[in-house]
């Protein structure tokens, strides 16, 4: 058995006591101390990250575009020196600008058409009913740039007691299209009473036949059996300025573009049913020549005027005037016969026309 100093033990024991032990409350104001220190250190650093992450410039990453076979270049558009197309009022257009569609840079011709930088000339063959009932004709669908294309030629080139047929007033008058007028000199006098042609008046007496005037701003007129007699209406036509005027008839059109039925002043023989030749006008500078062959069953029996109207009724005209007709009813184009005449070489007084002019 171990021996121990007693006396050591003992005054261990006493220093023991001699040590004294921390308050309680010094305890807990140390811990609120030591947690208050640690919170401040919390806060501060994640308070420091959010300003941090607010001065970070936000970045927005965009898919690059998917490269294609031909790249494309954007070429910047200059706005300051575009200026805007001007708008033009239809009434303040000139022919060539209304009708710039149906006119072209140089001359295209075929068996049917012709296009120029003044003319536009289309020709249909059109037909209606069958067997015995059939009627056959041509109508040329006509528009000018200036009024000077729409010409009369008088036989010979000179105004008197000549004769000529349609074919040679074409070939003599270098037209392009051409067709029977209204035989200002033939033997029946009431023929021969208002002719003014290409602007120049030959002769103005009272008349018994109704009468046909193309101003020269491109209108086109019908007068009245014995209308145009008035010294006022004639007088304000004259004012306004004819281009040309007609003697033969009758209208074809009351004033609303409807066919008229009825024909008060037409001889038997302008009533049957023969070969016709007649003008029609839409609107200055859009005019038409239809001529209806007849007398060949079958193929046309030709046509009265109520038939005639009715035509042109459907081509959607505003004035249709009759002109001379049975074997004189004759369209010609490219120097050549376009329908089939009765009487193709039926020397005559004149003839309508359109020809290219400087």
């Amino acid at each position: 058995m171990n021996s121990y100093d007693f006396k050591n033990v003992k005054s261990i024991s006493v220093n023991v006591k001699k040590q004294k032990r921390m308050p309680v409350w010094a305890i807990v104001i140390i811990d609120l101390l030591l947690a208050c220190c640690v919170l401040g250190i919390f806060t501060y650093y994640h308070m420091g990250l959010a300003e941090e992450e607010d001065d970070i410039p936000m970045v927005i990453v965009t898919p690059a575009p998917t490269p294609t076979s031909t790249p494309t270049t954007t070429q910047p558009v200059e706005t300051a020196d575009i200026t805007p197309e001007p708008t033009i009022d239809p009434a303040d257009m000139t022919w060539a600008q209304r009708f710039d569609a149906y006119f072209s840079e140089n001359i295209v011709a075929t068996d049917t058409m012709y296009r120029s930088p003044n003319i536009s000339i289309s020709i249909e063959k059109k037909t209606k009913g069958e067997g015995r009932k059939m009627i056959t004709y041509f109508v040329a669908d006509i528009y000018i740039t200036k009024i000077e294309c729409f010409q009369t030629y008088l036989a010979k080139g000179k105004y008197g007691n000549g004769r000529q047929d349609v074919l040679e007033m074409d070939i003599a008058s270098d037209a392009v299209i051409a067709m029977t007028g209204d035989y200002y000199n033939s033997t029946n006098s009431k023929l021969r009473n208002v002719v003014i042609r290409n602007g120049y008046e030959y002769e103005i007496k009272n008349t018994s036949l109704e009468v046909c005037v193309l101003y020269n701003d491109g209108v086109m007129e019908t007068f009245g059996r014995k209308e145009f007699n008035d010294k006022q209406v004639r007088e304000a036509a004259r004012e306004r300025g004819i281009w040309q005027a007609w003697t033969f008839g009758p209208s074809l059109l009351d004033d609303e573009g409807k066919a008229r039925t009825s024909f008060k002043y037409a001889t038997a023989y302008q009533s049957g049913e023969h070969p016709r030749s007649a003008v029609g006008y839409y609107e200055p500078g859009h005019y038409c020549f239809v001529v209806v062959d007849g007398r060949a069953k079958g193929y046309s029996k030709g046509v009265n005027l109520v038939e005639l109207a009715e035509i042109f009724e459907e081509l959607g005209c505003k004035v249709g005037y009759n002109l001379d007709g049975g074997g004189s009813a004759v369209m010609t184009y490219d120097d050549k016969i376009v329908n089939r005449a009765t009487d193709d070489d039926r020397n005559i007084g004149d003839c309508l026309l359109f020809k290219e002019v400087d």
